[in-house]
């Protein structure tokens, strides 16, 4: 439901709740990787994100100050797929909508579109596992369609 301000959220597109934890390697779509010449989705780890335990649901509180988490999109890309800086956008992944924003990052290389790792829904969207060894989550790159 969209708050005053908000606009409401398409059809079966879901929204994020800060307070829900998306699980690891969840089931759905068989992933697949992107076709030729699109870009890949990729998990990254952001400033917000470092530290504060959002990996851990510690840091869901990350999350409330807004409903939409950002892409990062390479000024290439976002030109050839038609993106505006701060539109927002259905990206859809494994078969699961979602609503992001989109950010044009000048130091993005073209080739990859960037959810943050923090965000339980970035990690739904994109094939992944924790290495405990590692401390740290591994994703493969993943094809994405984008809606305007």
């Amino acid at each position: 439901m969209a708050r005053a301000g908000e606009a409401p959220s398409p059809a079966g597109v879901a929204e994020i709740d800060p307070t829900q934890r998306a699980a690891i390697g969840a089931p759905g779509a068989a992933p697949a990787a992107p076709p030729a010449g699109e870009p890949a989705l990729l998990l990254a780890r952001q400033a917000v994100h470092a530290g504060c335990g959002a990996l851990t649901g510690w840091g869901s509180w990350q999350a409330a100050g807004g409903k939409v988490m950002d892409l990062r999109v390479a000024p290439a890309d976002a030109e050839r797929l038609g993106l505006e800086d701060l539109a927002v956008v259905t990206l859809q992944s494994v078969g699961r909508p979602t609503l992001v924003r989109v950010r044009i990052w000048r130091d993005l290389g073209g080739g990859a579109m960037v959810l943050p790792e923090g965000a339980a829904a970035a990690r739904a969207l994109v094939p992944c596992r924790l290495e405990a060894q590692a401390d740290a989550v591994v994703a493969r790159p993943a094809a994405a369609a984008i809606e305007a």
